[in-house]
């Protein structure tokens, strides 16, 4: 009997020492984490998080659309809160990426890049 309680503790504490160290590896606490990664790409709702000041565009509304073929709303975080911890954000946003990449094939982010430049610098389009 005794054998089995002292088991059962020992896996208890090994099961809480687990938890305890993802939580901290991946920075579960704040809201954007590599769970809150996963559960936006199941869901279809990859974001990437982009720190500090915005510059707003007269052509937002087409950058969110280029955004959106890629699979991705673009949010912005100009200062954190504490449940907005910078290693959460950076879990967040290589999972994306990974996805991201998945999803676009390679050398997404330059042909994304080149749409965004050629929409802003093409007055009148």
């Amino acid at each position: 009997m005794r054998k089995k309680i002292l088991i059962a503790c020992s896996i208890l504490v090994l099961l809480i020492s687990a938890i305890s160290i993802l939580w901290r590896a991946y920075d579960l606490s704040s809201d954007f984490n590599y769970a809150s990664a996963k559960l936006d790409i199941k869901n279809g709702n990859a974001k990437v998080i982009h720190v500090g000041v915005h510059e707003v565009s007269a052509k937002e509304k087409e950058i969110e659309m280029i955004a959106a073929r890629y699979g991705f709303k673009n949010i912005y975080v100009e200062k954190f809160t504490p449940k907005q911890t910078e290693n959460g954000i950076k879990n967040y946003n290589e999972l994306i990426d990974t996805y991201l990449a998945f999803r676009n094939g390679p050398g997404w982010k330059d042909r994304y890049k080149k749409e965004i430049d050629s929409v802003l610098t093409h007055p009148g389009l």
